[in-house]
């Protein structure tokens, strides 16, 4: 699995092993990680970005300001993150 969004904020490959294992990753359960990405997290990407911009983000005036309304109203935040 390629990490091009780590070499962008520069975590190298301990920085990358150290993340994964946070969330349980290893090479027991890469496989089905990179399943759940490519066949859950992708093709939901908008919904899921989405229902955690909205149902948790939302709950703070400051980042309203940035991110917009769930109502359709996009802040910056939320534009930049749909054009990657």
């Amino acid at each position: 699995m390629e990490y091009p969004f780590c070499e962008l904020f520069g975590y190298d490959q301990a920085a990358i092993e150290a993340r994964l294992r946070l969330l349980e990753i290893d090479n027991n359960n890469r496989s089905l990680a990179e399943v759940v990405h490519s066949e859950i997290i992708l093709p939901n990407i908008d919904s899921l970005v989405n229902h955690f911009y909205d149902e948790y983000l939302l709950r703070y005036d400051d980042f309203r300001k940035v991110i917009g309304s769930p109502e359709g109203g996009q802040g910056p935040l939320r534009r930049k993150e749909r054009r990657r």
